[in-house]
């Protein structure tokens, strides 16, 4: 008797979804991001990782999308662009004891066409399983995501220095005012190290500390103007 016990035991839903995810490790990154230079996982590293240990257990998933909401907007470009919403229930299926356990999941993705919804079920299911099973990936955030995030960012700080007059160099200043050699050359020297300061800082950083890189310009401006005698 206790030997049935343990069959069926062996055989439930929840000991089939727990021993997968004994062995799951962290997965391989074969997509990659050329502009912001990063690895991430993508759908198909996920799909490829689950399949084949999902048959083992003769555990099917099955998808039913149960809402859908499209809204459009005006990109900056002044594209028509289509914001995706889709709710998706995905379903565990136990091919042994017919068992079954479902799961509501939400997406939402931007498209120019007619990909929105195609989108929101590819993240949908990534991220389902990604967390059902608890699969690591290195990652805080999704390689869409942060497109975004940084995208977003880029172009915030791209419009701000294209906003900004454009400077003559304080030192110039200095020079059409008669100025001493010794400041000028201190001025010039602090000119050379904020560039070189600028040209080592790697661009994700920049878009993600915007607001520390205006600060750090700010230093290196009012020392300038502190030893040309300008004010601000």
């Amino acid at each position: 008797m206790s030997e049935v016990i343990e069959q069926v035991e062996s055989k439930t839903l929840f000991a089939k979804m727990a021993r997968i995810m004994s062995k799951v490790e962290r997965l391989k990154k074969t997509g990659h991001n050329n502009f912001f230079n990063y690895d991430f996982a993508t759908e198909s590293d996920v799909a490829d990782t689950m399949r084949p240990l999902l048959a083992e257990e003769n555990i099917i998933i099955l998808p039913d999308m149960t809402s859908v909401e499209q809204v459009t907007y005006q990109s900056d470009k002044g594209k028509t662009t289509w914001r995706t919403r889709c709710t998706f229930v995905f379903t565990l299926a136990c091919g042994d004891t017919g068992a079954t356990r479902s799961c509501s999941w939400s997406a939402e993705a931007d498209d120019l066409g007619d990909k929105g919804i195609n989108k929101c079920a590819t993240a949908a299911l990534k991220f389902f399983l990604l967390k059902t099973f608890v699969m690591s990936t290195g990652d805080e955030l999704d390689e869409s995501d942060n497109d975004h995030h940084l995208g977003e960012q880029k172009k915030q700080g791209q419009q701000r220095q294209q906003q900004k007059p454009a400077k003559k160099p304080i030192s110039d200043h200095w020079a059409h005012n008669g100025g001493g050699v010794r400041q000028a050359n201190m001025m010039k020297q602090l000119n050379l190290k904020w560039d070189d300061h600028k040209a080592h800082i790697q661009p994700g950083k920049v878009l993600e500390k915007m607001s520390d890189f205006d600060g750090e310009e700010w230093q290196f401006e009012a020392r300038l103007k502190e030893i040309a005698g300008v004010e601000g």
